[in-house]
């Protein structure tokens, strides 16, 4: 190694020496996480982000994950599945407004009630549309649908319109007792149990699943489609205030936590300093050579 080039290797060190000397506060404040947050927002940004970075490296993952023979369970450590499965049984139920806000709306109510006419005009269909009958029930029940129609049909006027809006009414009961009725069991403790206990019997099986198969099925996945809309999502909620004011005020509490500690203190909780020093002294000396050397052909180290 030359003279010239030893010095510029003392040079890289020794500017990382001195920034590791500095605060973390001195360097990024949360102004700067605010105007990075600003950048995702931009049109095309996050796409660039995904496209360029993302997309490729997962690509890349599962292709080497296609070639594996492992299990997903060699990637847990010992008696983490174990405690994993014995946890699941006492997962909490779901708070009850968000059950109800979920199933208990109105829409979701008009979606029951079109499945349910749905279904009875299934069944009431005439004979004609189907080659045979397909049991006894569905015959009674259009047999009953016709004697009700021919009932309406003599009575006739105000008074079967009543039975026809008695009968809707009546509908539109048992849809709201269903409703109801699903709210409370998904909500319930007990629903949550069974749920875990379930989920405590086929989660071995699915971690029993070599690494290949699973590549190989999520890789089968529409990647673009998929791509393209976490890229609007994550663009639309950089733009939202709420979201920028929550980067922020957290952004701002991780550095007041940081506020007197040094870079180097930060690295060494990491084991990262000495790894980064270690770069630094083999290719940092190029670099800050490369740096003297555009600055001593700027013009203003001429204008000097």
């Amino acid at each position: 190694m030359s003279s010239h080039r030893a010095e510029d290797a003392e040079r890289a060190l020794a500017i990382f020496d001195a920034l590791c000397a500095r605060r973390v506060g001195e360097l990024i404040d949360a102004q700067l996480i605010g105007e990075l947050t600003d950048q995702l927002a931009a049109p095309g940004r996050a796409a660039e982000l995904v496209t360029r970075f993302f997309a490729p490296s997962r690509a890349r993952v599962l292709a080497r994950m296609a070639e594996r023979t492992t299990r997903l369970s060699d990637a847990l450590p010992a008696g983490v599945l174990e405690m994993l499965i014995a946890m699941l049984p006492s997962i909490p139920p779901p708070r009850r407004d968000h059950v109800e806000q979920l199933l208990g709306s109105a829409a979701v109510r008009a979606e029951v009630r079109h499945l349910l006419e749905e279904t009875f005009n299934e069944l009431l269909r005439p004979s004609v549309e189907r080659a045979r009958p397909r049991s006894v029930i569905s015959w009674g029940a259009r047999a009953a649908a016709n004697a009700g129609r021919g009932v309406v049909g003599v009575i006739g006027g105000a008074l079967g319109a009543d039975l026809e809006g008695r009968i809707g009414d009546a509908v539109d009961l048992g849809v709201s007792m269903a409703q109801r009725r699903i709210v409370d069991l998904v909500a319930s403790r007990e629903t949550a149990r069974r749920v875990g206990k379930e989920l405590a019997r086929v989660v071995p099986r699915l971690l029993e699943l070599p690494e290949a198969e699973v590549a190989r099925a999520v890789a089968r996945l529409p990647m673009p489609m998929l791509d393209g809309l976490g890229a609007a999502i994550l663009s639309h909620n950089a733009a939202r205030p709420q979201v920028r004011a929550l980067v922020l005020e957290e952004a701002e509490t991780i550095l007041r936590t940081l506020s007197e500690t040094t870079i180097g203190e930060l690295l060494d909780r990491f084991g990262a300093r000495a790894p980064l020093r270690a770069a630094v002294g083999r290719g940092g000396g190029a670099v800050v050579a490369a740096v003297t050397a555009s600055l001593a052909a700027s013009p203003a180290s001429h204008a000097h």
